[in-house]
C-alpha cells in the first residue's frame, strides 16, 4: 500500500513540475501534434474514458453531418452529408436537404443500401462512389466523374489524375470522422486548375446498424 501511495504522489508531483513548473507537457503535447498530427486530434475529440488514439474506420453503418452554412446571398442553409464505407474499400456519398425524408428509410434499407455497397467493383464506379486511402489514421477521398472532359486523355480517352473533383480528407475518430472538403475546378481568371477549401473540420457521427 506504501508503494502504492507513493507512485501516485510521484506520478502527480511530476505532472504539478511539468505543466506549471517547466511547461514540459505543453511542449511535448505540441512536439506530439506536429509527429502525429492525426493522433493528437483524436485525443483531442475523445472522452475521458477511450484515450487510445488507434481509432478504426467502421463499415457497419454510416456516417452523418450535418453543415450549416450561409449561400451567396446570405441565406442560412442547413445541408447533410451521409457516408458509407465498403469492406472492399469504397466509400458512397449522399447530400440532403431534408433529414426527416432521407431517415423515414427503415433499418431493412439501409441494410441493402450495405449490402449492395460490398458488392461495388472497380468497373461499377461513378461520381458518387470511389476508393478511399487511409495512412496513419488520416483518411482522403476524391469525388469525381469519370467522364468529365477536363479529366480525361483525349488521345485515348484514359482516365488520368483528375483536375476536377470534391475531396474530402481528415482524421478518423472514435466513431466518427473531421473531414474538409475542397473543390478542384477550372478557375477561368487563373486560366489553370485550382483547389479551394469549401468547409472544415466538419465533424461525422457513426450511426451502427445491427443485422
Amino acid at each position: 500500500m506504501y508503494l502504492i501511495l507513493s507512485a501516485v504522489i510521484l506520478i502527480a508531483s511530476k505532472f504539478i513540475y511539468d505543466s506549471f513548473l517547466t511547461n514540459n507537457t505543453e511542449k511535448n503535447w505540441d512536439a506530439y501534434k506536429k509527429s502525429n498530427p492525426h493522433g493528437s486530434i483524436v485525443s483531442e475529440h475523445s472522452n475521458a474514458f477511450n484515450l487510445n488514439t488507434n481509432a478504426k474506420l467502421r463499415t457497419d453503418g454510416y456516417y452523418l453531418s450535418i453543415f450549416n452554412g450561409t449561400d451567396y446571398n446570405g441565406d442560412i442553409f442547413k445541408m447533410f452529408f451521409i457516408m458509407f464505407f465498403t469492406k472492399n474499400g469504397f466509400v458512397a456519398i449522399d447530400e440532403f436537404e431534408n433529414l426527416e425524408n432521407y431517415m423515414d428509410l427503415n433499418k431493412n434499407d439501409f441494410k441493402q443500401v450495405l449490402i449492395n455497397a460490398d458488392l461495388v467493383l472497380e468497373a461499377d464506379i461513378a461520381s458518387g462512389i470511389v476508393k478511399y486511402q487511409i495512412k496513419n489514421g488520416g483518411i482522403s477521398m476524391q469525388f469525381y466523374d469519370p467522364n468529365e472532359y477536363s479529366n480525361l486523355d483525349l488521345n485515348n480517352n484514359s482516365l488520368l489524375e483528375p483536375n476536377v473533383f470534391n475531396e474530402w480528407k481528415g482524421t478518423i475518430l472514435h466513431n466518427g470522422l473531421l473531414l474538409t472538403f475542397s473543390e478542384s475546378f477550372y478557375n477561368e481568371s487563373l486560366k489553370d486548375y485550382t483547389k479551394e477549401s469549401r468547409i472544415k473540420d466538419l465533424k461525422f457521427e457513426f450511426t451502427q446498424i445491427k443485422f
